[in-house]
C-alpha cells in the first residue's frame, strides 16, 4: 500500500490532503466526523485525534508509509509516539515534549542557558500558595500542554488562589499538570521557521501588542518595531533551540516575551 495517515481532516487541512493526494498516495484521515477534507480519505478514521488506542489499532490495517499532520500544536505529540510505536519516519517525543510541554520547554532552555521566568509544577493550591510567597505577586497558573491560552490564569493577591481556580485550570491539561510563573510584564514576539535535515532557519516574526485580557492578544503585527540587532538576537536563539531540541524536521512556531 502506499497509505499516508494524516491526522486531522478540518477545512484547512483540505490544501495539504489534495496536495498528498495529486502526489498518488492513499489517505487514512484522523477525524471525529465527516468534512470536506474527510471526503478525500480512502479511508477515514472516526475518532478525536488524541485517541491513541483507537487511531493504533487502525494503524495495523492500513500498514502506512508515515504519520504526519499540519496541526502544530495539537497533534505533533501524537504523530511522534504513533511513528515511534510503528518505527516509521518522525521526530522523536523526547524531542517533541520540549516543543509541547511547557514545564520540559522551561527546563530545556534553562539547560541550554535561554532566561525563562521562574517556574515550578503544582499539584494543589498549597502549592501555588507556596510559590507565590516565594517569588511574589503577580504570578500566572497554566496547563503544561493546552493551546489557545484555555486555562491561562493571572492571579494577583492570595484571595484569588482557590481550588475552582486550580481546577479550571487543571481540566485543560491532557497530562493533568499545572505550573506556576512569576509574571512578566512585556510584548510577545513570535517567530516561525522551518527545519531540515536538523537544521532550522527563522524566516518571519511578529509582535504581540495588546491584550483583550491577561493571556489573550488583541493585536498582531508583521513585520516587528524591534531594532534589527535585538531581532537578530531572538532568531539567533530561537534556531539554538530548535536544533538542540533534536528536531529533525517541521515546521515552527515560537513565542518570546520582551521586557
Amino acid at each position: 500500500t502506499n497509505y499516508i495517515l494524516f491526522i486531522a481532516g478540518g477545512i484547512w487541512q483540505k490544501p495539504f490532503v489534495q496536495y498528498l493526494r495529486n502526489k498518488g498516495h492513499k489517505l487514512a484521515i484522523v477525524n471525529p466526523t465527516e468534512t470536506e477534507t474527510t471526503n478525500f480519505a480512502d479511508y477515514h478514521i472516526k475518532c478525536d485525534i488524541n485517541n491513541f488506542e483507537e487511531i493504533k489499532k487502525h494503524i495495523n490495517i492500513i500498514n502506512p508509509i508515515c504519520i504526519t499532520s499540519d496541526q502544530s500544536d495539537v497533534s505533533t505529540l501524537i504523530v511522534a509516539e504513533l511513528s515511534e510505536l510503528f518505527k516509521l519516519p518522525g521526530n522523536s517525543v523526547e524531542t517533541i515534549k520540549k516543543f509541547t510541554d511547557k514545564l520540559a520547554m522551561y527546563e530545556f532552555s534553562k539547560i541550554i542557558g535561554m532566561p525563562v521566568p521562574q517556574t515550578r509544577l503544582v499539584n494543589s493550591v498549597k502549592n501555588v500558595l507556596d510559590f507565590a510567597k516565594e517569588y511574589n505577586f503577580p504570578i500566572i497558573i497554566k496547563p503544561v500542554d493546552s493551546t489557545m491560552s484555555r486555562g491561562f490564569v493571572k492571579i494577583n493577591s492570595k484571595k484569588e488562589i482557590t481550588n475552582e481556580v486550580f481546577n479550571n485550570t487543571l481540566k485543560f491539561s491532557k497530562s493533568k499538570k499545572v505550573i506556576a510563573q512569576k509574571f512578566i510584564e512585556g510584548n510577545m514576539v513570535t517567530m516561525e521557521g522551518v527545519c531540515s535535515g536538523s537544521k532550522h532557519k527563522t524566516i518571519a516574526s511578529s509582535i504581540k501588542i495588546g491584550y483583550f485580557e491577561a493571556g489573550i492578544t488583541s493585536a498582531v503585527y508583521y513585520p516587528t518595531n524591534l531594532s534589527d540587532d535585538l531581532l537578530k538576537k531572538i532568531e539567533k536563539a530561537n534556531d539554538e533551540y530548535v536544533e538542540l531540541a533534536g528536531l529533525n524536521f517541521g515546521l515552527t512556531h515560537s513565542e518570546y516575551l520582551v521586557c
